[in-house]
């Protein structure tokens, strides 16, 4: 068997009342217990010769029905432990020959189930009997906002908590959801939360000067988010901070919390068309560009999204919805942000090409820079004349488009005049 790591105790500290066995394969994998009628729950989960091995953690009535509805898988059920403690227990012919206390979080991977792995009435053994003890049926769940919900989850896990709780769209139910719309939504989000991490820590104009690799790599690890848990509720992931950041003494703020301001305040200001004009600059282009691209995501899968977020340790929230609609209507807000600047100059060269149908050029500066573009209408009919060997000084009036979300500008250069060049 496994070697167990944790805190060692004489004897098992739970007092123990059967109720009924829950799950049986060939003998009882799950059974229920009760202490002062606080359900106790006891998995079977390894053996060696003659020793049975258990895990054995208080829950509670709701997290219990919330199971046994099929709205929680096996995995979250044993990790919602309500003191975040397990019990691991060697028996011997039903006698206790070790007990040893561990963190939810150090259970070895291979005694836990799947995500996949969600309790139906068909699999119950004694589920009758387990409700009417609990009075199970008598919990009326969620009743209260699904962010309470949330803040429980951040505080049992001691951690900053985001929430990507996908209530409907193409191939979602209740309890799964296509593969490709879950990691399609989870990697938009993460490349998302990423931009807004680099721009947290390079500024928005980081596009602007080179970033050495080192420092990216390590603002990126510093950035990545963690699935650790989902809910049945059509579906709710739950991600958390790969990696804790410290505590800014002055603002009493993690980075971390200092990001998710930022996401949520992207959020906030491109509602609005006029809101967004005012506070455009405050971000990159590359924050714009994953931005747009996690919208369209919601869009062509047609998904209803609640986005949340828990601070630990004060609770605060941060909440935003999405759908269809107003992903498509923040689309056009960020899409109405774009600037255009005119330029008039003089290049001298040599053509490269020319299409005497459509009028367009291809023109090398003495400098070897290349322009490419069309000749005013004025002039076409005299292009089929130019040849690819003498020098011209050519006037190009340029225009340059920059379209938020776009990491580059788009130019469009017209040759209004042009003249031979003379000794």
């Amino acid at each position: 068997m496994i070697k167990i790591k944790g805190i060692s105790i004489n004897e098992l500290q739970i007092q123990m009342d059967f109720v009924g066995v829950l799950l049986f394969h060939e003998f009882p994998v799950t059974t229920i217990y009760s202490e002062k009628n606080t359900p106790i729950i006891k998995e079977w989960v390894d053996c060696n010769d003659d020793i049975d091995r258990y895990l054995i953690y208080k829950s509670s009535k709701n997290v219990l029905k919330h199971f046994l509805d099929g709205k929680l898988n096996h995995l979250s059920f044993i990790k919602r432990a309500t003191d975040g403690l397990i019990y691991v227990v060697d028996e011997k012919n039903g006698k206790t020959t070790s007990v040893k206390i561990q963190s939810v979080s150090q259970v070895p991977e291979e005694y836990l189930p799947s995500e996949a792995s969600l309790f139906t009435m068909n699999d119950g053994v004694e589920t009758k009997k387990i409700v009417n003890f609990f009075q199970l049926k008598e919990i009326k769940l969620d009743e209260r906002p699904y962010i309470e919900h949330v803040k429980e989850i951040s505080k049992t896990e001691s951690s900053d908590v985001f929430n990507l709780h996908l209530i409907k769209g193409k191939n979602i139910s209740f309890g799964s959801i296509d593969t490709n719309v879950l990691g399609n939504s989870l990697l938009s989000f993460d490349n998302l939360y990423q931009e807004v991490a680099l721009d947290h820590h390079f500024g928005k104009n980081r596009g602007d000067f080179k970033i050495s690799k080192n420092d990216k790599t390590e603002k990126l690890e510093q950035s990545k988010t963690l699935v650790f848990l989902n809910e049945a509720a059509s579906f709710s992931v739950f991600l958390k901070a790969k990696y804790s950041s410290q505590i800014d003494l002055f603002e009493n703020k993690t980075e971390l919390q200092k990001i998710a301001e930022d996401l949520f305040f992207l959020f906030s200001i491109t509602k609005e068309e006029e809101l967004l004009n005012e506070n455009y600059l405050k971000f990159s282009d590359l924050v714009y560009k994953s931005y747009k691209y996690f919208l369209k995501n919601i869009i062509k899968n047609e998904v209803k999204l609640d986005l949340s977020w828990v601070n630990s340790k004060s609770t605060e929230t941060y909440t935003e919805d999405f759908s269809l609609v107003k992903a498509n209507n923040i689309i056009k807000n960020i899409e109405s942000i774009h600037s255009e600047t005119e330029d008039k100059f003089n290049v001298k060269g040599k053509f490269r090409a020319i299409n005497c149908n459509t009028g367009y050029f291809t023109f090398i500066g003495l400098d070897d820079e290349q322009y490419n573009g069309y000749f005013d209408k004025l002039l076409k009919d005299g292009i089929t004349l130019l040849n690819f060997t003498d020098l011209f000084d050519v006037v190009i009036e340029r225009k340059t488009t920059k379209d938020a979300g776009s990491k580059e500008p788009s130019l469009i250069d017209i040759i209004t005049a042009y003249y031979d060049v003379e000794d």
